[in-house]
C-alpha cells in the first residue's frame, strides 16, 4: 500500500482551537523541555526538545558554514517551527531526524529540508491541521465555527505553497473515519469550536510523504505497527497514553470532508470537554 496510516488514540481527546494551534501546536505527545540548539560542529547544529521562539533567533545567527540540522523533537510552537522551516528553506539546509520527530517537527520542519535523512526506525508522525479542521467544520455546514480557524489555515497553506508541497498533505492523511462530532465555540473556549476525534495523529508511508512533498528521503522511519509499538515502548515516558490502529489507502487522493453531528453531552463528558463546551 502506498499509504499506511497508523492512528494514535489518546485516553482524553485534545481540545483543538486556534489559540492552542498558534501558541502550542496541538502536539501528538507530551513535549520535552526545551534545549537550545547545540553547535557541536561549525557546519552542524543539534536541536533536542520542544520547538520554541528562542530557537528561531539562535538559528538566524548561526554560522554561515551551517549545512545540517539534526533534530530530536516531539513538537512545539507552530509559529516557531514554521519560522525555522523558512530558515532551512532559505539557507538550503539538510535535516537529519534522530529518534523522534512528531507534530510541528514532522509537519513544518521536515518538508523544508534540502535533503532529508531519517535514522532507521525513528518515530515520525503528524497531527490534525487547521486546514483539516476548517474543512471538517465547513463540511458540517457550520461556517461560523470554521471561521475561527481561518487565520491558521491560511498560514499553513501559504507556507506549504512556498515550499512547493502538495496542500493535500494538510488534509489527506487525516480524513478517514477519525472525526466523530463537533461542538460550537463557547465563551470559555474563546469562541473556538472543537472537533472530537477518535484518533490524534498519523504516520505516513515514505512513498506517500515523498509524493506529497517532492522530497527524496534517505532512511526509513518506523511504519509497521510492531515497529511503532516498539518505539513507543522505548520512549514510554514521552509517549504515555497512546494505542494504535491501522487503515490503508491505496493512493494519494482527495477526500470529501464528512458532515459531523453536534456532540452529545455524553460525548463531551467522555472527551473531558464538558466543562468548556457543555450547555
Amino acid at each position: 500500500m502506498l499509504f499506511d496510516k497508523i492512528s494514535f488514540k489518546r485516553k482524553s481527546e485534545r481540545l483543538h482551537n486556534l489559540r492552542k494551534y498558534l501558541l502550542l501546536a496541538p502536539a501528538m505527545v507530551p513535549l520535552l523541555a526545551c534545549n537550545a540548539p547545540s553547535f557541536s560542529k561549525p557546519n552542524e547544529v543539534y536541536i533536542n526538545g520542544r520547538i520554541d521562539a528562542d530557537m528561531v533567533g539562535k538559528l538566524k545567527n548561526a554560522p554561515t558554514s551551517l549545512k545540517t540540522i539534526k533534530i530530536t523533537s516531539q513538537g512545539g510552537d507552530t509559529i516557531a517551527a514554521i519560522a525555522i522551516g523558512k530558515i532551512i528553506h532559505a539557507k538550503k539546509l539538510d535535516v537529519e531526524v534522530v529518534d523522534i520527530c512528531t507534530s510541528a517537527c514532522a509537519q513544518w520542519i521536515m518538508p523544508a529540508a534540502k535533503s532529508l535523512k531519517i535514522d532507521d526506525g525513528a518515530l515520525v508522525a503528524g497531527h490534525f491541521s487547521a486546514t483539516w479542521t476548517t474543512d471538517i467544520l465547513l463540511g458540517s455546514g457550520d461556517k461560523t465555527a470554521a471561521q475561527s480557524y481561518k487565520q491558521a489555515a491560511a498560514l499553513e497553506k501559504e507556507y506549504y505553497s512556498d515550499l512547493g508541497v502538495d496542500l493535500r498533505l494538510l488534509t489527506y492523511p487525516f480524513y478517514g473515519k477519525l472525526p466523530r462530532c463537533y461542538a460550537k465555540g463557547t465563551e470559555k473556549s474563546g469562541g473556538f469550536a472543537v472537533i472530537v476525534s477518535q484518533y490524534q495523529g498519523v504516520v505516513l508511508t515514505k512513498e506517500s510523504y515523498e509524493q506529497l512533498t517532492g522530497q527524496q528521503v534517505s532512511g526509513n522511519w518506523a511504519q509497521s505497527e510492531g515497529a511503532i509499538l516498539a518505539k513507543m515502548k522505548s520512549a514510554k515516558d514521552q509517549l504515555q497514553g497512546f494505542s494504535v490502529s491501522k487503515e490503508h489507502y491505496p493512493d494519494v487522493r482527495d477526500f470529501q470532508p464528512p458532515a459531523l453531528p453536534l456532540c452529545s453531552d455524553e460525548e463531551l463528558k467522555r472527551a473531558n470537554l464538558w466543562d468548556i463546551f457543555g450547555s
